[in-house]
């Protein structure tokens, strides 16, 4: 999902008392969207445990694409990890927030697990590229005002 093209359109997080509740996403911006069956769960909990490895680098962009959603057993959310295989950041709830860096090793599982949208489009290259650079141009001058 490219959330650079409806971000501002509606928070998909919704809130009660502090809590995540229900998320809900504009259906035409989703590329894939998986439940992951029981022998899919158990093969990710077996990936993230086993999982040592540690990202020494991260670029400053963040264009998350994948969201991973967790339910309990009365399928109420327990929270939620947003990942960029892109740049190697993520953003989750403060309760998953271990499970950050170890998810975004997951990559090759969740292509066995059905996920298609892990390169950009062309269109989608030319956006982040504009808003890299309308960000960039923002920080300058920022930076600029602030040594005047």
């Amino acid at each position: 999902m490219d959330l650079t093209k409806w971000e501002g359109e509606k928070r998909y997080m919704i809130y009660n008392k502090g809590k995540v509740v229900a998320i809900s996403f504009p259906e035409k911006y989703l590329r894939n969207k998986i439940i992951l069956n029981k022998k899919q769960i158990k093969k990710l909990k077996n990936s993230l445990v086993s999982t040592d490895d540690y990202i020494d680098e991260r670029a400053d962009c963040y264009f998350p694409r994948h969201t991973i959603v967790f339910y309990n057993k009365e399928d109420k959310i327990l929270g939620y990890i947003e990942l960029c295989f892109g740049c190697f950041n993520s953003y989750a709830t403060k309760n998953l927030k271990f499970l950050e860096d170890s998810m975004l090793f997951q990559q090759k599982l969740f292509e066995e697990f059905g996920i298609t949208y892990l390169t950009d489009t062309k269109e989608e290259e030319e956006n982040y590229s504009k808003l890299a650079e309308k960000r960039s141009l923002e920080l300058k001058s920022k930076f600029n005002n602030k040594n005047e």
